[in-house]
């Protein structure tokens, strides 16, 4: 009994390993520039608490630099319509 049980998992390990199978997720490459951050919002959020804290939080400066610099620079896209 425990040699068909063991042929039957080795088995199924060896059919789930298969390559090629097509169901696997290709996600294409990054676009954009390094350490920055589109925020799209409306325009009164921006310039409200919510812009505020986006800028405290991402508007951070980076540590042992000798010239301050932010860890990542944030712009914004302002929504009309909404």
């Amino acid at each position: 009994m425990k040699k068909i049980v063991s042929f039957l998992i080795v088995t199924l390990l060896l059919i789930s390993c298969e390559k090629g199978t097509k169901s696997s997720v290709i996600l294409p490459t990054s676009v954009g520039n390094i350490n920055k951050i589109l925020v799209v919002t409306k325009g009164n959020d921006w310039s409200g608490k919510i812009g505020d804290e986006i800028r405290t939080v991402f508007g951070e400066h980076q540590v042992g630099l000798p010239q301050p610099e932010t860890l990542i620079s944030v712009s914004q896209i302002v929504i009309f319509g909404l």
